[in-house]
């Protein structure tokens, strides 16, 4: 096969060449570049690698010291979060400790304090028991005293009576009740002149009722109250006589008699109690 070259031109380093093939019509064009040395080629790539490799360390080194600044920081960050979690935490149990303690002194101070009060309770219960037996005790003794009447007297309502078996005059029935311990009957209310009549054995009594002395019209108590309560006799008084100045009962009612007239009387010695 014969090859022939034609057509070459040479610029700088670049040689371009066209080759012609005879026995066939094929034309091939090479374009062929001026390179360095072989041995150049591999430092300068080594060059290149190392560039690279140093410049990725050093890339991976600053990278490195940013995590650890980063991971640093979140630590101290996440440590004193957790310090101060744990002093609120430590905080609230030691709280919850002292509300505990405190609830307790305050639960056995309340039993300790219900035991006083009930033992108290108790006493005060005990003694209210024995205190009332003697008020019970004391108001039979004083029913028993309030009801007692000195002998020859009757207990009526709620004082002590005596009727006379003799007859006096007036101010010697006066007198006589005087010595007694006690007055003429006085009737100031309609119910102790039904109590008493009852209990009249005789046709006529005494009772402490007088007129006045400067207005004979007057009537008036042994204990200078004037008459409230009424009970005369149809057409009492009328001091007959103009002598008729002391009041005594009969059995139609009240009626005024002569001072010295004599006839029965009634005592009435008030209950103290």
């Amino acid at each position: 096969m014969e090859n022939i070259y034609g057509n070459v031109d040479v610029t700088g380093s670049n040689l371009q060449m066209k080759r012609i093939q005879s026995n066939s019509a094929t034309v091939g064009t090479y374009n062929t570049h001026t390179t360095a040395p072989p041995d150049e080629e591999k430092q300068l790539k080594r060059r290149r690698a190392t560039v690279v490799l140093v410049v990725l360390q050093i890339l991976l080194f600053l990278f490195l010291i940013a995590l650890t600044v980063c991971v640093i920081s979140f630590y101290f960050t996440a440590s004193g979060e957790m310090s101060g979690f744990k002093n609120s935490i430590t905080n609230s149990i030691q709280q919850d400790f002292n509300t505990s303690v405190e609830i307790k002194e305050m639960k056995n101070y309340f039993m300790e304090k219900e035991q006083i009060v009930s033992k108290q309770l108790e006493t005060v219960m005990k003694e209210k028991v024995v205190l009332m037996d003697k008020i019970k005790k004391l108001s039979n003794n004083l029913a028993s005293f309030c009801m007692s009447c000195p002998i020859g007297w009757k207990f009526i309502g709620s004082s002590c009576y005596f009727f006379s078996a003799i007859v006096k005059k007036w101010e010697e029935a006066r007198d006589d009740c005087d010595i007694r311990n006690s007055r003429l009957l006085i009737i100031d209310d309609k119910k102790k002149s039904s109590d008493l009549k009852s209990h009249y054995k005789k046709s006529r009594y005494w009772i402490g009722l007088r007129s006045d002395d400067k207005d004979p019209a007057v009537w008036k108590w042994l204990d200078g109250t004037n008459l409230g309560f009424k009970n005369w006799k149809s057409g009492e008084p009328n001091n007959y006589g103009g002598k008729e100045h002391c009041g005594e009962i009969v059995s139609e009612g009240w009626n005024d008699a002569p001072c010295d007239f004599a006839t029965y009387y009634i005592c009435e010695r008030l209950s103290p109690c």
